[in-house]
């Protein structure tokens, strides 16, 4: 996958026109209907929410702060699984390549390969 899929979403700034939607390299293709569903599907669980966490904190460590257990990569793959499950439109768009990064991230977690080592995301963009 020479380029990969930028996935970005909006679910904390509800003054922007784009609050609860899915981008996909800026371009929007879901509307966010259950936010509990989508922050599941990221990782984000109940128990998590009962100690207090907030979504974006969890993803914050989870995810993208220097040193985090994951990769933005591996947000990507989630948010990929989440817009397969979810959105018709971005599985017309973007069937074929969500397959293979879908594939190569989950080689990597059955390999127990590290996130980061592994993801193509990463890998392929040099971060």
């Amino acid at each position: 996958m020479k380029n990969p899929l930028r996935i970005t979403f909006n679910c904390s700034n509800y003054h922007l026109s784009n609050f609860k939607s899915i981008e996909v390299n800026g371009e929007a293709i879901h509307q966010i209907v259950d936010v509990m569903t989508f922050y599941e599907a990221l990782g984000y669980t109940r128990e998590i929410q009962s100690s207090g966490m907030m979504p974006e904190e969890f993803i914050w460590e989870e995810y993208v702060r220097h040193g985090s257990r994951k990769s933005i990569g591996c947000l990507n793959a989630k948010l990929t699984e989440y817009l397969k499950l979810h959105s018709a439109a971005f599985v017309e768009k973007f069937g074929n390549e969500i397959d293979v990064l879908l594939e190569i991230c989950h080689a990597a977690d059955r390999s127990g390969a590290a996130c980061r080592a592994t993801c193509p995301q990463l890998t392929e963009n040099g971060s």
